[in-house]
């Protein structure tokens, strides 16, 4: 027998790409840290986070294609070396994970950085599945850190373990909540009822004849805490478009119109009245040298409060008109009618003081020949019908239409330099006129 020599069979596998990757269960790798309170949004000594890994190939073949079951999962602080054992993360002993948390006190084992679940889903690990890390550690604003895993799972080919290194990157935001802010005593839309809001100071005065008095304040902050006003300038301005700042700061006459002494203050007041059809105020701040001189803080690098502020009342209005006399005319149409208007608001009758909101017109219409004429104007009305031309028998009807305050016309004074009329003690006198519609 002649027997040649044997040929060996070569066997290929083609190579797996294999991509692993890192990813959190719970919470984020990215977290905030508030310098002024010194805490970290979330904490995550209370609020951990849970990593998981998964593993995804690959194969020419058609035998190992899409994500792969893991046979474990090994931790590391650091890149894993050769001997697999430098960096990696390991349990601490179990009378430390055997620890409760106690009113005041927390676990043991929440102080603990890396915690591996061996999914046991004790209070330790409760819901965190087989070999997820729970991550504890705060990471500091100005530092980074990145974790890694040697994501295990079997080559279906061979039957031979497989093992891909993957990483996460951990960052802290630094929020820095100890720079300047300004707050006001209002939200920034402002919008007041009239009839609700103003009410006459003195008994008796209809509601247009006293200042609608409005207190508009704001504080500088550092961090959490105000900054004394000797520290503090202040500055209110009114919107002008034309500007540069889109703000400009506001004329003497415009002081003295709005009732305000001073506009380099933190808190102002003034006449609402002028503006109850809008105005827009800002008050820009920046810090200043203990008892140093005021100087504008007006720019864009320093902080505001802005308020809009404007005046509306409900369209829940009703006039109920009642008539007191002249119910009954002859031929001559010489009684004297009277008739009030009342005016309901959101069903509520308007105090008697507050009917300067609105302006009363009283109508007639002419029975014979449908002609409409203004027979009065206020909250009552008084008129002889044939001095109207209404004639006997057709008569007449009688209505009331309610105009509602509007915005103020301001009365003034030209030889006046400020425009504003000046009263017998040389004061400033803002009078009043109603614009309605």
């Amino acid at each position: 027998m002649i027997r040649s020599r044997k040929q060996q069979s070569e066997n290929v596998l083609d190579g797996l790409v294999v991509g692993g990757s890192i990813f959190p269960l719970q919470g984020s790798n990215s977290q905030i840290y508030y310098g002024a309170t010194g805490e970290w949004e979330s904490d995550r000594r209370y609020v951990p986070c849970i990593l998981f890994g998964a593993v995804n190939t690959s194969d020419p073949s058609g035998v190992m294609n899409g994500e792969q079951a893991l046979t474990g999962i090994e931790w590391y602080t650091d890149v894993p070396t050769g001997d697999l054992l430098t960096h990696r993360i390991s349990n601490p002993a179990a009378d430390i994970l055997s620890a409760t948390d106690s009113q005041g006190a927390p676990a043991a084992w929440r102080s603990i950085d890396y915690l591996i679940s061996d999914g046991s889903n004790d209070p330790w690990c409760a819901g965190v599945p087989e070999w997820g890390l729970i991550v504890h550690k705060n990471v500091p604003h100005n530092t980074t850190m990145q974790l890694f895993a040697v994501l295990k799972f079997i080559d279906k080919r061979t039957g031979v373990t497989v093992r891909k290194v993957a990483s996460i990157g951990f960052a802290t935001e630094y929020f820095d909540n100890v720079s300047l802010r300004v707050e006001g005593n209002r939200p920034e839309d402002w919008v007041m009822d009239p009839i609700a809001a103003p009410e006459p100071l003195a008994s008796g005065h209809d509601i247009l004849d006293e200042p609608w008095t409005r207190t508009f304040a704001a504080q500088l902050k550092r961090g959490d805490n105000d900054v004394p006003d000797a520290e503090a300038c202040y500055l209110w301005v009114v919107k002008d478009t034309t500007e540069a700042l889109g703000w400009r700061r506001m004329t003497s006459d415009e002081r003295n119109l709005l009732g305000i002494s001073s506009d380099t203050v933190k808190q102002i007041s003034l006449d609402t009245r002028i503006v109850m059809d809008g105005i827009s105020l800002r008050c820009y701040a920046k810090l200043r040298p203990s008892a140093a001189a005021w100087s504008s803080p007006l720019g864009s690098s320093n902080p505001f409060w802005e308020c809009r502020m404007t005046m509306k009342m409900s369209d829940n209005m009703s006039v109920v008109t009642k008539q007191t006399a002249g119910f009954d005319q002859d031929t001559k149409m010489d009684k004297t009618c009277r008739y009030t208007a009342e005016i309901l608001y959101n069903n509520k009758p308007v105090p008697a003081n507050k009917y300067g909101l609105f302006r009363i017109i009283w109508i007639g219409t002419n029975m014979s020949n449908g002609a409409l004429l203004t027979v009065g104007e206020g909250r009552t009305c008084q008129f002889v019908p044939k001095k109207f031309g209404f004639t006997f028998p057709a008569g007449f009807a009688v209505h009331a239409e309610a105009y509602v305050l509007k915005t103020c016309a301001i009365v003034t004074d030209d030889s006046d330099s400020n425009c504003i009329i000046v009263d017998d003690t040389n004061q400033n006198e803002v009078i009043i006129d109603g614009v309605y519609e």
